[in-house]
């Protein structure tokens, strides 16, 4: 049985880069690009055809991949493309957590604000009681 073996570490060899070359910057050579999701194909595609969708509009891996290979699939210009998005995902990530993290600090401040207006308004009604409950102060005032 050692041939089923390795026919199961062959699959699960397969499966694993498949799964890798579906990852979100992965550039695959041409052979490969049948790993790639319909959605990321079609980006690719686009990218191929001079960065506009040209119709038909391809609804299947097949069709995109033939589209892909006859317009010139190009690795290096693929690499370049996914390190130009990725770059541009993490300033627009970064954007993001800095506007997060100011709005965080207004929020922070304003509820500091109200706490500390609150403790104010209790320090003064303590101290109203403290002078009612001596007599120096009648109730309606």
């Amino acid at each position: 049985s050692h041939g089923a073996r390795g026919e199961k570490e062959e699959q699960e060899r397969v499966a694993a880069q498949a799964a890798r070359d579906r990852a979100q910057y992965a550039v695959v050579p041409p052979e490969r690009l049948l790993n790639k999701g319909l959605d990321q194909l079609q980006a690719i595609l686009i990218r191929c055809e001079g960065g506009r969708q040209k119709p038909p509009y391809e609804k299947s891996k097949a069709g995109c991949i033939g589209r892909i290979l006859k317009a010139g699939y190009d690795v290096a210009a693929e690499v370049a493309a996914m390190e130009k998005q990725k770059a541009a995902d993490d300033e627009r990530r970064a954007q993001q957590e800095a506007e997060r993290a100011v709005l965080r600090a207004k929020i922070e401040k304003e509820a500091a604000a109200a706490k500390a207006k609150a403790e104010a308004a209790a320090a003064l009604k303590a101290e109203r009681v403290k002078m009612f409950e001596a007599g120096a102060l009648s109730i309606d005032e």
